[in-house]
């Protein structure tokens, strides 16, 4: 028999500190019932679940009541919102606002301290518990009768208020480091514009077919500058121990001991996603949905890179159903090339700033995983704050 440490007690859902209690969702939420109409007379701020982001808890846009005829559901300041559909896709939103929501959303009332509330409805175990109850195969749904029996360790109010203000610190320096990085993408996409038009410290200009460019520039066409070849079927050469990437439109697909191409190469998508070009520097396979290309000498491939996502590779579609790019299509694109030296100075510049977009990309990670940590150990009390 495990010996149970010292201030705990074993309880219907495991260890926890022995002035915790076992209590039910419904014992620290309540689900609010009250429904809205819209009308001509009034409009009020709305959320659906396209406004609320997946996982970080925070809204990325909103919406008026009158955009939808459609009954709501009215939720209150500091009310705890959670997705119904598809619960495992983790929208959930403490609101700092009055206003009303979609039925697909559960408006809660908290009957404690919200911020603890609103983490608890976080917890991997409880995402879980739901998704698992969900009812309905291509769009499973929650429901708070599912989901208010839920039982939960419950600590004092003063614990409660500490516990919720360490994950708060945690989640406020996961969005300013998003918001970093937004400024860093910002930057990079103003950078991307000028460098790869104007080019670094030129003061002598030409009008072109495709535009101003550096008088030394010229505008070649993308079948110069590099082949493009099709991707193959990888199911022959499919190996999960496989040392090599299989790619797709969407990233990797799978692993092989097998390559098509073992230089570094820009990936152009011939079907799906054709307008988000990728960039690889060791030997992979590309499946028939995608493009690789092998770069001539005296081009940079990364800069190539750079180039053809400054532009709108989707005005080149040539389906009306699934986007399609064709090969002799994009051999024929203009592009306004720079001397191997500048092709290089440009890479570097943006390369430093992908270089500083991935470091933050990481540190957010991290941040992300010890708030994971930091919540399996507060909300089961392993870890105490009193």
């Amino acid at each position: 028999m495990t010996k149970i440490r010292e201030g705990y007690k074993e309880t219907e859902i495991g260890v926890i500190p022995e002035d915790w209690e076992v209590s039910k969702l419904s014992q620290i939420l309540q689900n609010r019932s009250e429904k809205y109409t819209p009308n001509e007379d009034e409009d009020f701020l709305y959320v659906a679940l396209e406004h609320i982001d997946q996982e970080s808890g925070r809204l990325i846009g909103i919406g008026k009541s009158s955009e939808s005829t459609s009954t709501k559901s009215a939720f209150y300041k500091k009310d705890v919102l959670f997705g119904k559909l598809r619960p495992y896709l983790r929208k959930y939103w403490l609101s700092d606002i009055d206003g009303v929501c979609s039925t697909e959303i559960l408006a809660l009332k908290p009957l404690t301290h919200p911020e603890f509330a609103f983490y608890t409805i976080q917890s991997n175990k409880f995402i879980e518990d739901i998704s698992n109850k969900a009812f309905g195969t291509k769009m499973p749904r929650t429901s708070w009768a599912d989901m208010k029996d839920y039982k939960i360790p419950l600590p004092p109010l003063p614990e409660q208020k500490r516990i919720a203000e360490i994950l708060s610190t945690t989640d406020a320096h996961i969005e300013k480091l998003d918001k970093i990085i937004e400024d860093y993408k910002l930057l990079k996409k103003g950078m991307m514009k000028k460098l790869l038009t104007e080019g670094i410290g030129h003061t002598e200009f030409k009008e072109t077919e495709i535009g101003r460019i550096p008088k030394e520039w010229e505008v070649k066409p993308l079948g110069e500058i590099a082949s493009i070849f099709y991707g193959k079927n990888q199911k022959e050469i499919e190996d999960e121990s496989g040392i090599y990437k299989i790619l797709g439109t969407g990233g990797v697909m799978g692993k092989t001991n097998s390559y098509l191409w073992n230089q570094p190469s820009v990936l152009i998508g011939r079907k799906g996603t054709i307008n988000k070009p990728m960039y690889i520097d060791e030997p992979f396979w590309t499946v028939d949905t995608l493009f690789y290309t092998k770069i001539n000498y005296g081009y940079s491939g990364k800069w190539l890179y750079y180039y053809l996502n400054a532009i709108d590779l989707a005005k080149y579609n040539e389906a009306t159903g699934v986007p399609s790019l064709n090969s002799n299509t994009l051999s024929k694109i203009q592009i306004a090339v720079p001397t191997y030296s500048q092709q290089l100075e440009i890479e570097y510049v943006l390369s430093s700033l992908d270089s500083n977009i991935n470091l933050l990309n990481d540190e957010k990670q991290d941040f992300i995983q010890l708030k994971k940590s930091l919540m399996e150990k507060l909300l089961t009390g392993k870890i105490r704050v009193v």
